[in-house]
C-alpha cells in the first residue's frame, strides 16, 4: 500500500457551508411570526421596571392545563418583554418566584398587541416558597441538546420509539431496525444514563415497551465528555424517564401488526412496583418479523461478476429482563438489573452469479442457501450508591457482565452450467463472548466548581470455532485449510477527570481529560498466528457555552477511539459460494477521531450545528477480485475530513398544527492509501418534515404526515442515489389517555430502494437494492394501574459490551 495523500477540500464548499452557518444564526422570525405582544412588569411601591420576571405565551386549547407552550422569556433589565407570533389566540402567563401574577388570553389579528403595564408586589411575592416552572422544547446545557417531551404535540400518545422520530437530530429507519444521529451514523441508546445492550429488533421492541407519556425528556449528545468510554464516534441517545410520584404498581401491554410483503408483529408487557424503600421493574416481548430483499450487486472490470440474489429475512424470538432497587438508607441504594434475549433468525436466499471475461460469459453460478442462527444474550449489572453528605458528594460503583453466544450454520449448493455435479458446503460458527467490567464514579460538587473522578476496568474474551465441511458421499467433513479456531483477549484500563463552572450567568465551561490503556492478545490456533501488543492514548473533551437572553452559543471538541469489533478480527474465511468470502484482519488497528462543534440555538425552537470530523488511521471493508474470486477483506488505509451543518426548526403553524423541519449537509473528503481503492470527495445531504395536526377538539386524535429526502451524495468511494420515504398515519388516544391506537403507512410510494456505485482501481461495483420497506403498521398498547408509578432504570456504564457483536 502507498502512503496517504492528504485530500484537499476545495474553499468555494467550506465558504458555502460558512455562509449557511452565519445566517443561520439571524433571528427568523420571518417565517413563523408577523406581529408582537409586548408589555412591561413594574413594582407597584416604586414603579420601576422588574427584571428578571417570567412570561409564558401559550396556545390556548380546549382545556388550560392542556395549552402548549409556544414561547418561554424574561423579562429584561427595564421590566420589558416581547414575542413574535403569527394571528391567533393566545394565554399569557406573568409568574415571579412561583407566583401567578396575571393570567390572559390574547387575541392577535393583523396588529401588534401592547399590554401595556402590569404591576406586582415585590415585598409579598418574594414570601412564595413555590416555583411552578415551565420547561421550554429545546435547551441547549454544555454538552448536549435536550428535547422536553412533554411540550411536542407530535410526541404525545405514541410509544417511545415513535417519539424518537420528532428529537431533533434522530433518525429511525423506516423499518425501525436502526437509530442514527445527523453527521454521525449510529448512536448508543441509554436510559437515566444506563446503557441498552441491545440492537435491531430487540432494541425496537424494548423501546415499544414504554409511553412517550414516560418520558421526561431526551437528552443528544453528539460529543459525549470524559465521563463515558473513549470508544466510538456515534454520540448518545439519553432517554430520561419520569420520576416515581407514587406507591404501588403500573403496566403497560402493547401489540403491534407489521404487513409488508410478508406479515410480522411483536407484544410486550412491562410491570412497574414502588414502595417506600423497593422499586423494581420488569418487561417481557416476544416478536416475529418477516421481510424480503433483493440485492443486485455487479462487479465491472476485465473480468466481471453479474450477481442477483432475492432473500427472505426471518427474526422471532422473546426478550425479558428484571430491575430492583433497595434503599438502604436516606443517601444510599443498592441495585441489580438483568436482561436477557433468545433470537432465532432465518435467511432463505438464492443467488445467481454470471461470471465475464472478455465480454464473453465464462460460467453461471446458481448457489441457493439456508441460514439457521440462535443467538443468546445476557446482561447483568450490580451497583452501590452513597451520598457521602449533604452537599450532593457522591461515590457510585458498578460491576457488570456480558455474555454472548451466537451459533450460525449456512448451508449452501453451488451448481455451474458447465458440469453437471453441484458443491455441497456448510460454513459453522460458534463465537462465544465474555464482558466483565467495574467502575467507580466519585462526584464532588461545590460552590467553586464541580470535580468528576473515575476509574474503570474491562476485560473481553472472545473464542470462535469457525469451520468449513465439505459434502461428499452423504456425509460432511472438515476442511482444515478453510477452517479456524480463533481467541481474543482484551484488557482496558481507565482514568478520567472533569472539570465544569458555572462562570456567570452567561458563560458556562467544562473540561476533562481521560486516559485508556489497552493490551491485546489475539491468536489463531489453526494458522498458529499470535498478535500481541499495547497502547494507551488520551481522550481531552473542552465544551464552552454563552447565553444572550433568546440566544444560545456553544463550541465543543473531543477526541474518541474506534476500535475493530471481534468479527472484523477474525482471520477465518465466510463463504456465501466456492467463489466469494469475507475475511476479518488480525493486525487492524484502531482509528481516532478529532471533533469540533459550533452549535446555536434561537428561542429554543430553531437550532444549528456547524461540525469538523478528522478520522485517522480509517479501517473498513475492501471487495478485491482475483482470478473470478470475490474477497472481502478489512484493512486501515484511509484518512478523511468531513465538515457539515444540521439545521432544525419546531414551529406552532396553527395551535392544532406542530410542523418540525429538519436539514443537514456536509462535504466530505477522503484519501486512501489502498491503492485498490478510488475515494471520490462530494456533498452528503438530507432534509426532512415531520407534520402532526389535531383533528379533534379534545386533542384525542392527529393526523401524521412526514417526508424525508436523502439527495443524491458522493462519500469515501462510493457514488449513491437519492432516497426519498412518504409515510402517512393516524394516532387516537381513548379511555382517558390509558389506551393508544395508531396506524401507519411507510415507504407509500416505494422509493426507499439503494442505488450505488463503488470505485475500484481496476473495476466498479453497482449495487441495486431494495429492503421491503413498503408497507403498513397498526399497534395498540393499554396504560393499567397507577398513573404515577413509573419504571425505574438505572445508570449503568458499560459501552465496551457493543463490540460484543
Amino acid at each position: 500500500m502507498t502512503n496517504a495523500v492528504k485530500p484537499s477540500v476545495p474553499r468555494q464548499e467550506i465558504v458555502i457551508l460558512l455562509l449557511i452557518f452565519i445566517f443561520s444564526f439571524f433571528p427568523l422570525t420571518g417565517l413563523f411570526a408577523q406581529f408582537k405582544i409586548a408589555g412591561k412588569v413594574v413594582d407597584s411601591s416604586d414603579h420601576k421596571g422588574v427584571p428578571y420576571v417570567t412570561i409564558v405565551l401559550k396556545a390556548i386549547n380546549r382545556e388550560p392545563k392542556d395549552s402548549l407552550i409556544i414561547d418561554q422569556v424574561r423579562t429584561d433589565e427595564n421590566g420589558w418583554y416581547g414575542f413574535s407570533v403569527s394571528e391567533g389566540d393566545y394565554r399569557l402567563l406573568i409568574e415571579y418566584f412561583g407566583r401567578g401574577i396575571l393570567d390572559t388570553s390574547v387575541q392577535v389579528q393583523a396588529e401588534d398587541i401592547i399590554l401595556g403595564t402590569t404591576l406586582v408586589n415585590l415585598s409579598r411575592t418574594l414570601q412564595a416558597v413555590t416555583v411552578n416552572a415551565r420547561k421550554p422544547l429545546i435547551e441547549r446545557k454544555l454538552d448536549r441538546t435536550i428535547f422536553n417531551v412533554g411540550q411536542s404535540i407530535a410526541s404525545q400518545g405514541m410509544n417511545m420509539l415513535e417519539m424518537l422520530k420528532n428529537v431533533p437530530l434522530v433518525q429511525v429507519s423506516p423499518d425501525e431496525s436502526s437509530i442514527n444521529l445527523q453527521g454521525k451514523g449510529g448512536v448508543r441508546v441509554m436510559i437515566n444514563e444506563r446503557p441498552v445492550y441491545l440492537s435491531g429488533n430487540e432494541l425496537a421492541n424494548y423501546l415499544k415497551s414504554f409511553r412517550s407519556e414516560d418520558v421526561e425528556k431526551v437528552e443528544v449528545i453528539t460529543m459525549p465528555p470524559s465521563k463515558y468510554e473513549a470508544e466510538g464516534n456515534s454520540g448518545l441517545l439519553n432517554i430520561v424517564l419520569k420520576k416515581n410520584q407514587a406507591l404501588g404498581w403500573s403496566g403497560n401491554l402493547s401489540s403491534s401488526y407489521q404487513q409488508v410483503t410478508y406479515p410480522g408483529y411483536s407484544n410486550s408487557i412491562r410491570l412497574n412496583y414502588q414502595s417506600k424503600k423497593l422499586n423494581m421493574s420488569y418487561h417481557a416481548s416476544e416478536y416475529d418479523r418477516k421481510r424480503m430483499a433483493r440485492e443486485i450487486i455487479n462487479i465491472i472490470g476485465d473480468s466481471s461478476i453479474f450477481s442477483t440474489s432475492n432473500r427472505k429475512d426471518r427474526d422471532y424470538g422473546l426478550s425479558g429482563g428484571v430491575s430492583l432497587n433497595y434503599k438502604l438508607a436516606s443517601k444510599s441504594n443498592i441495585g441489580f438489573i438483568y436482561d436477557a434475549n433468545k433470537n432465532y433468525g432465518t435467511i432463505s436466499e438464492k443467488n445467481s452469479s454470471v461470471y465475464v471475461v472478455n465480454n464473453n460469459t465464462d460460467s453461471i453460478l446458481t448457489t441457493p442457501s439456508q441460514q439457521n442462527s440462535i443467538t443468546l444474550s445476557q446482561t447483568a449489572n450490580l451497583y452501590y450508591d452513597v451520598g457521602l453528605d449533604t452537599l450532593g458528594k457522591k461515590l457510585n460503583i458498578g460491576v457488570n457482565y456480558f455474555y454472548n453466544d451466537p451459533d450460525r450454520t449456512t448451508d449452501f449448493q453451488t451448481a455451474f452450467n458447465v458440469r453437471p455435479a453441484a458443491d455441497t458446503v456448510r460454513n459453522t460458527a460458534a463465537p462465544r463472548y465474555q464482558v466483565w467490567s467495574g467502575k467507580a464514579d466519585l462526584e464532588l460538587p461545590s460552590k467553586w466548581i464541580n470535580t468528576e473522578l473515575g476509574a474503570s476496568y474491562t476485560w473481553f474474551r472472545n473464542q470462535s470455532d469457525l469451520q468449513y465441511l465439505n459434502y461428499a458421499d452423504s456425509v460432511y467433513s472438515i476442511d482444515q485449510s478453510r477452517s479456524n479456531i480463533f481467541l481474543y483477549n482484551e484488557g482496558n484500563w481507565a482514568l478520567y477527570a472533569s472539570f465544569d463552572k458555572q462562570i456567570n450567568p452567561k458563560w458556562s465551561a467544562k473540561a476533562g481529560l481521560r486516559y485508556e490503556y489497552s493490551s491485546i492478545d489475539a491468536y489463531s490456533r489453526t494458522l498458529n498466528q499470535r498478535n500481541k501488543y499495547n497502547y494507551g492514548n488520551f481522550f481531552p473533551t473542552i465544551y464552552i457555552q454563552y447565553k444572550l437572553k433568546n440566544h444560545v452559543y456553544n463550541i465543543s471538541y473531543a477526541r474518541r477511539i474506534n476500535r475493530p469489533g471481534f468479527t472484523s478480527l477474525n482471520p477465518f474465511r465466510w463463504y456465501s459460494n466456492l467463489y466469494s468470502y469475507y475475511t476479518g484482519n488480525p493486525f487492524l488497528r484502531p482509528s481516532y477521531n478529532e471533533n469540533l462543534e459550533l452549535a446555536y440555538l434561537f428561542k429554543n425552537r430553531f437550532s444549528a450545528r456547524l461540525y469538523g470530523q478528522k478520522t485517522s488511521n480509517g479501517f473498513s471493508r475492501i471487495t478485491l477480485v482475483n482470478k473470478g474470486v470475490r474477497e472481502v477483506i478489512w484493512a486501515n488505509f484511509y484518512t478523511q475530513y468531513n465538515v457539515g451543518i444540521n439545521l432544525s426548526l419546531n414551529l406552532m403553524l396553527r395551535r392544532w398544527w406542530e410542523s418540525y423541519i429538519a436539514g443537514s449537509g456536509s462535504y466530505v473528503a477522503t484519501a486512501s492509501s489502498a491503492p485498490e481503492v478510488r475515494p471520490v470527495n462530494g456533498i452528503v445531504s438530507s432534509y426532512n418534515i415531520n407534520n402532526t395536526l389535531v383533528l379533534n377538539k379534545n386533542r384525542s386524535f392527529s393526523l401524521l404526515v412526514n417526508f424525508s429526502h436523502i439527495l443524491p451524495a458522493k462519500k469515501f468511494n462510493i457514488s449513491s442515489h437519492g432516497l426519498a420515504n412518504l409515510t402517512a398515519g393516524v394516532k387516537w388516544s381513548l379511555l382517558n389517555n390509558t389506551l393508544f391506537v395508531n396506524a401507519v403507512a411507510e415507504d407509500i410510494f416505494k422509493t426507499l430502494v439503494t442505488r450505488s456505485i463503488l470505485y475500484y482501481d481496476r473495476y466498479i461495483q453497482t449495487a441495486n437494492n431494495y429492503y421491503d420497506s413498503r408497507g403498513v403498521r397498526l399497534s395498540v398498547s393499554y396504560n393499567f394501574g397507577r398513573k404515577k408509578v413509573r419504571s425505574y432504570d438505572k445508570e449503568i456504564q458499560f459501552d465496551e459490551k457493543n463490540r460484543a457483536r
